[in-house]
């Protein structure tokens, strides 16, 4: 994923990435969209010709559309669970990937324990080693000092004694991030939802707003596929915008 990442990052100029700026409300003119937000200087006003909102419904929810989007539509962007915000994960970092040693693969699945779910996340030329796991609901219910104690036993359970030193160990709630979660979702999701795409808008925003990010793909909706799957959906969407403009 990393090496995703990067990859797109390098296609993109430094000048067009802007960092820390969220954005609070967008308004139809007639040529261009205003875009305002805020951002660690105080505050920031854009104009484009179409946006892609790629992000959690419930945090498109929250930005100000001028004029409004339909009733029906923010209903359902305010009640679409965000997946990740069920999820919780831990990384435990250590000298090298010991395991590899004991030919084991770094995977286990458990019901005994904060981690249900663990996997090696070493980076490739292991100069590191890394297990990551998700942590499951009770887990997420402990304390953080309690949490790692729980999960360095569990850790050293399954895959011995080199597993209770680890040189670092970090934690990511989703439901607690502002940026990927509101307090709706700390309700928890206990059956995957329906997720589906978001119809083209008419009115003053047609052709101009593209809904896009894992819970609005048309198919693998959560997933990291469904991103893959709504970013493919939006470009076509865009490109076939450019060609009836062209046209």
């Amino acid at each position: 994923m990393a090496a995703l990442v990067r990859g797109l990052e390098e296609q993109v100029p430094t000048s067009r990435t802007k960092l820390s700026h969220k954005v609070t409300s967008l308004t139809a003119h007639q040529d261009q969209i205003e875009i305002k937000g805020t951002n660690d200087a105080g505050a920031f006003a854009w104009r484009a010709e179409r946006v892609i909102l790629a992000l959690p419904p419930r945090l498109t929810a929250q930005i100000v559309f001028a004029p409004a989007l339909p009733q029906s539509l923010s209903t359902r962007l305010a009640a679409t669970p965000t997946w990740m915000a069920g999820q919780a994960k831990m990384l435990a970092v250590y000298e090298r990937p010991f395991w590899r040693n004991h030919g084991l693969s770094g995977d286990a699945s458990s019901h005994l324990g904060p981690l249900v779910e663990i996997h090696d996340a070493s980076p490739p030329e292991a100069h590191l080693g890394a297990l990551f796991g998700f942590i499951g609901t009770m887990g997420q219910a402990l304390g953080d000092g309690d949490l790692r104690v729980q999960a360095i036993h569990q850790l050293t359970r399954l895959f011995g004694p080199e597993a209770s030193t680890p040189k670092h160990l970090f934690t990511k709630d989703w439901s607690h991030d502002p940026e990927t979660a509101v307090a709706a979702d700390r309700q928890g999701i206990y059956a995957h939802p329906a997720y589906r795409p978001i119809d083209p808008l008419g009115g003053d925003w047609a052709g101009r707003i593209v809904f896009a990010g894992s819970e609005a793909a048309p198919e693998e909706g959560g997933f990291l596929e469904g991103a893959l799957a709504s970013a493919e959906a939006a470009v076509a969407h865009l490109t076939q915008m450019e060609l009836r403009h062209e046209h």
